[in-house]
């Protein structure tokens, strides 16, 4: 009976050292690019800097809620990894509750597609995947309204929209955009040339092929079309 007694243990014990190698297996935190298919650094931190970190919000002066979303550690307090239901960052982007959501209003709220890109990257171990760099495709007859605004919508106009845009410049139509192509600050921001801020703020460059589309399109005139 003891030798029974003592092979069911034995087995019970190496059954939940099997049990927790699996756990620990599926709960490896994706490194790469490939493994992920989301970018951190060009498709999760635009977003964040661009919506989040306005004045009086996540940022190194005011850390709102002592939330600073300028840093991927900073980020990650509010995300609980493979679990967007259970993060922080996820709940603040999909409440109902006005006095919560974020971005507050009457800030522009985020797109269904920035918010599941949000719930995805979260779901798949939430990574600090960077230098995610793509072949761009061959540009012509670039388009303001599908290719540019696009890029912009994502990237800038979490702050520069709305009622009251961040620095009174408002990128969100062609009529407001045109005004900075210009004057030369919308490329030099863009492209973080000296005498420009550089855009988005606290944050790398937009990714080389989108920075391509939005020069091609100021090179053919900077159309509205």
């Amino acid at each position: 009976m003891k030798s029974v007694l003592k092979s069911l243990f034995v087995v019970s014990i190496l059954g939940c050292i099997s049990i927790m190698f699996h756990n620990c297996s599926n709960d490896q935190i994706p490194v790469s690019y490939e493994e992920v298919g989301i970018c951190f650094e060009t498709e999760i931190f635009p977003i964040l800097i661009s919506n989040c970190t306005m004045s009086g919000c996540h940022n190194p002066t005011d850390r709102a809620e002592d939330l600073d979303y300028t840093t991927y550690e900073g980020i990650m307090e509010s995300v609980k990894r493979f679990n967007p239901e259970k993060s922080k960052l996820y709940e603040y982007i999909t409440t109902d509750d006005l006095g919560k959501i974020m971005p507050p209003p009457p800030s522009t709220p985020l797109t269904a597609e920035q918010i599941n890109l949000i719930h995805d990257w979260i779901e798949k171990g939430a990574p600090e995947t960077i230098n995610c760099f793509t072949v761009c495709d061959t540009l012509t007859n670039v388009s303001f309204s599908m290719d540019v605004l696009p890029i912009l919508d994502s990237k800038c106009n979490g702050c520069h929209s709305g009622p009251t845009p961040q620095g009174g410049i408002d990128q969100s139509t062609w009529s407001a955009v045109i005004r900075t192509v210009n004057d030369g600050s919308f490329l030099g921001s863009i492209v973080h040339e000296q005498g420009f801020s550089p855009m988005p703020p606290l944050s790398p460059k937009l990714p080389p092929c989108e920075i391509l589309i939005i020069e091609t399109w100021v090179n053919e005139g900077a159309l509205d079309n």
